[in-house]
Parts: C-alpha cells; structure tokens; sequence
C-alpha cells in the first residue's frame, strides 16, 4: 500500500456545512453506496442533522474520504449518550483507494473524538472489512447482522485518555477567552482610546477576535501603526483606561469558579499565562476575587516572549522546578496549543472562548473541552489509567 496523500480535514456539524459541501457529500455517499454497492435504502435517515461530517479533500478540493459521527442514542439524559459515539458512512472514493486514506480518515476520526473526551467508538462494519477494523484497534462486540443484503459486524473501541494527563499536578490557565470573558469591557476601553486618537471607533468584533495576540494587535487595530513613541503613550493610556473602567461586563465563565474548586481539592496547584499585560491581568483577577487562588501570574510585558513563543511557559516551567509532563496548559486559542507543543506541556484547548472550533482541532491539543466540569473528569480518568463507564 502507498503512504496516503494529505488531505485537508474538516469536521463540522450540520449548520456548519455550506450548501455546496452537502451536496458533494450526499452525492459522493450515493455514488459509493447506493450505486456502487447496488443498495436501494434511504440515505437521508435523519441523523445527518446530530452527526458531525468529517472530510477529507486533495489540493484540488475534491471530496475524497467522508464519514459522520455522532453521539450514541440510548436514551435521553444516558450518560452513554456523552460517552460513547457511533461512526458511519466511511467512504473512501473509488479512484482513490488503495492509497491508505481509509486508515488515514479513520485515525483522523479517532484523534479527534479522543480530543473530545469520546470514551468509545461503535460502528457497524460489513463483514469484509473485519480485518481492516482490527488492525485500527477495533474488536467485535456482538453477532453478525444483515443490512441491505450485506453481511455486518458490531464493533466498537475504547478511546483511553492521553496519557499525557496522569502526572498533571499544576495547571495553567489562559486568561481571556479562557476563565474570564473579558471582551466587552475591552472594546469599550479601545473605543475611548480611539476616540481620543481621534480616529474611528473600532469594530468589537475585531477586537474580541485579536484576545489571543495581546495588546500591540489590539492598538495597532484600533489606531494604526504606531512610532515607539505612539505606542509607549497608547499602552500608558489604555492601561489608565483599564484601570478607571469598572469590570462592567467582565464576568468569569460559567462553571469556571467550580471547577477551580474542584482543582484545588484534588491538590492541584493553579497558575495564569496570558498575553495580557501583568498589572491589568492581576487588576482582573483581583477584582472578581480569585487572584489569591493563582500561585504565578505571567503577563505578557514580562520580558517574555507571547505566546504562540514557549518561552512564557518554560518560565513557569523553571519557577515551579517542573517536568513538562507535570503542567497543563489550558487555553481558548491556537496561540496557547502553539505554545504548549513547543514547550514539551499537554495542551487542553476550551470551545467557549474566542476561537472558532474548528481552527482549534486543526491545532491538535491533547483535549479538546466544552465544559469546565470536563477537565476535572478527564485529570481523574487519566490518573487511574482506565475509563468508568
């Protein structure tokens, strides 16, 4: 078998799907299954709406590998249904097989459900591809079944935790887009730096986009390019605004506070990295009454490197007297993955920060979370080496 040419992966939900990637998709399922399998079945099931749609395109965008995926249904509230999810619809194209992009969409199907916290992996394989789901770490679990005249086989795969994650003891969090959503205080703080510039109020939207690059992005957005001189007086200037301006909006994101808790009563010491400035980011956290709960607090005008650099968090690394695999980083962004990687730490990246989600898989972090609760949940599972269902 030939090494499998890279394709460009995205995996989206339903609403994400543009009008023409739907139809590339559903004409590519029928073209494999229902005309070359020779299948009369209802492809439009109703699950297409709940699954997500992982494919795979070459550099001429062509669709060449697809398949869904989708929370197992076994009932409302199961906590199977968080769980355990079930894969189906693997294609590969017929001109393009042979080439190991089977193997290449599953792995990516199994990197990405694993980065989620998915436990296990269902699908139900036609019989003929037994081996080839074997060999992806597969195992069959229950009797055969026939389905439009094809043989089929339940199989199924646990997905075991990183085991980056068993000898976490000290986390590191990002600030903005991370514990706290800071974004609309922010944009009233640059619309009066602009104001007095005398030049356009900036878009919000732009600023809460640039959270991650720190503060020069962030002028430079808001009053263009500056002389070291313009700048040295736009930060002194906006950082009087910040510190004047109350914490109107500025609120820590839901569930955030608990899981703090739950970190600390599991023994797990806490520090912040951000590309903020390091008085506005103890202001912040001082202010919503959680500073003392952070044993390091590293800013962006440190002297160091921002992020995506690694140098912030090989800082932390020395001050603490830390292996990498002993940290956690956790951030919103692709700047924090970037960072992470590039200082040996495990990276969890969060979905309800600033950054799309799919520009977060596409960073590959060790995890990828929707919900602060997850991350306690996935540091357990880890530390006792196996998965509780």
């Amino acid at each position: 078998m030939s090494e499998p040419q890279p394709l460009r992966w995205s995996f989206l939900s339903f609403d994400e799907l543009s009008s023409v990637a739907l139809y590339e998709l559903l004409a590519l399922r029928q073209e494999v299954f229902v005309v070359g399998q020779s299948c009369l079945y209802l492809d439009a099931d109703g699950l297409d709406q709940r699954a997500l749609h992982l494919c795979g395109h070459d550099e001429e965008g062509a669709l060449c590998a697809y398949l869904r995926a989708f929370p197992a249904d076994t009932g409302e509230g199961s906590r199977e249904a968080h769980e355990t999810w079930k894969v189906g619809r693997v294609l590969v194209q017929a001109e393009r097989r042979g080439e190991g992009l089977g193997q290449a969409l599953m792995r990516e199907v199994i990197a990405r459900l694993r980065a989620r916290g998915v436990a296990q992996v269902k699908l139900s394989a036609q019989a003929y591809l037994e081996r080839f789901y074997v060999s992806l770490g597969f195992s069959v679990c229950g009797p055969a079944f026939d389905d439009v005249g094809i043989p089929h086989l339940p199989m199924r795969m646990a997905l075991t935790p990183p085991h980056q994650l068993s000898k976490v003891e000290h986390v590191v969090f990002d600030l903005d887009g991370t514990l706290i959503d800071s974004s609309y205080d922010y944009a009233l703080c640059f619309e009066q730096l602009a104001l007095e510039w005398g030049r356009p109020r900036p878009s919000a939207e732009r600023v809460r986009a640039l959270m991650f690059a720190g503060l020069l992005p962030q002028l430079e957005e808001c009053l263009g390019v500056l002389s070291p001189d313009e700048l040295e007086r736009a930060i002194e200037r906006f950082r009087a605004l910040c510190v004047a301006h109350p914490l109107t909006h500025t609120q820590l994101y839901p569930g955030a506070l608990a899981s703090l808790d739950a970190l600390e009563a599991r023994g797990v010491a806490l520090s912040v990295c951000t590309n903020r400035p390091r008085d506005l980011a103890v202001q912040t956290l001082e202010a919503l009454g959680i500073l003392e709960r952070f044993q390091l607090v590293v800013g962006g005008d440190d002297g160091l490197e921002r992020k995506p650099s690694p140098e912030m968090l090989d800082y932390i690394k020395a001050q603490l007297g830390l292996e990498p695999t002993r940290l956690l980083m956790v951030g919103d962004s692709v700047v924090d993955v970037q960072a992470a990687e590039a200082s040996g730490v495990p990276c969890v990246a969060v979905t309800w920060g600033y950054t799309q989600t799919a520009d977060l898989e596409a960073a590959r972090p060790t995890l990828l979370l929707t919900h602060p609760r997850q991350l306690l949940t996935h540091l357990e599972r880890s530390s006792h080496g196996s998965v509780t269902r």
